[in-house]
């Protein structure tokens, strides 16, 4: 709170004295004695000067233990009483902050000002000039405020990097995200990409594995492709290897009448050299196997 100067004018004090005296119930004469001191005091300019800060802030509790020696009324109107201090009003108002204030000049420095209202009474009183005691002193605190010069206060907080004091409370500053970063929990993360087969996911990135080939094949495209041997005759390529193919025999077109086989296209196949066909002549031989046959012709078939 800023401190003020001021200057109370005779109206002021005319009301001022006639206030106090009407709720102490006193007579003209003392209300005019009272006004009468009000005036000597404006005008040897002890009625114009400072005030502190707050010194207890409004609505605080307190009992007037003395009033100053030039005030113009008798402290038996307040002894015992318990006064709240409250925000002034009327023609007092804005004249002093609300609370207790300290007065810094003339003959009541370091004397107290204050409006209040005392216990069981509705009537506001202004004094200028008095000393006090608090009613309660130790007033007790609620986290997070904390006591200091006899008032609850909130303590400004101590912040540690990265954060910084933001409306009385530390906070940690939003960062700004870069591209392909985003903002995740009050950080700046890279996302993890989804990989479709055949990548992996390796070191936040998708990549394609290099496949271990056998000793058949070799790395062609990222892929193991099986080598094509060169095959040389009689040998042919069978199921990616070169091959001698066994010869096969076929026959078709066979007769038998009278002890006599005849086979027309008897087919030979001589693998890579190619089939070749014949007509053969078998008689049936009386001899000691009777399954024996011999071969009487065998020409290349047309």
């Amino acid at each position: 709170m800023s401190k003020k100067n001021w200057l109370y004018g005779g109206f002021f004090a005319l009301v001022l004295a006639s206030n106090i005296c009407a709720a102490q119930g006193s007579s003209v004469d003392a209300n005019q004695s009272a006004l009468t001191a009000m005036k000597a005091e404006m005008a040897g300019n002890l009625f114009a000067g400072t005030i502190s800060d707050t010194v207890y802030p409004n609505g605080t509790q307190f009992t007037i233990t003395a009033l100053s020696p030039a005030n113009e009324w008798s402290l038996s109107s307040f002894s015992g009483k318990v006064a709240t201090a409250t925000t002034c009003t009327g023609s007092s108002a804005g004249l002093i902050d609300p609370g207790i204030n300290i007065v810094t000049y003339g003959d009541r420095k370091d004397w107290y000002v204050a409006c209040f209202y005392l216990a069981g009474d509705s009537f506001q009183y202004f004094v200028y000039g008095f000393k006090f005691n608090l009613v309660n002193p130790t007033p007790t605190c609620y986290s997070p405020q904390v006591l200091q010069n006899g008032q609850c206060v909130t303590p400004t907080p101590t912040c540690t990097s990265p954060q910084v004091l933001q409306n009385g409370q530390c906070v940690t500053p939003t960062p700004t995200c870069y591209s392909p970063q985003v903002l995740e929990n009050g950080q700046c993360v890279t996302p993890t990409p989804t990989c479709y087969s055949p990548q992996v996911l390796q070191n936040g990135q998708c990549v394609t594995l290099t496949p271990t080939c056998t000793s058949s094949q070799i790395l062609q495209n990222g892929q193991c492709v099986t080598l094509t041997p060169t095959c040389t005759s009689p040998q042919v390529l069978q199921d990616g290897k070169c091959v001698t193919p066994t010869p096969t025999t076929t026959t078709s077109g066979a007769t038998y009448s009278n002890g006599i086989l005849t086979i027309k296209r008897l087919e030979i196949d001589n693998g890579a050299l190619g089939k070749t066909y014949y007509d053969v002549t078998m008689t049936l031989k009386a001899l000691s196997n009777p399954l024996t046959f011999v071969v009487d012709s065998a020409v290349p078939a047309k």
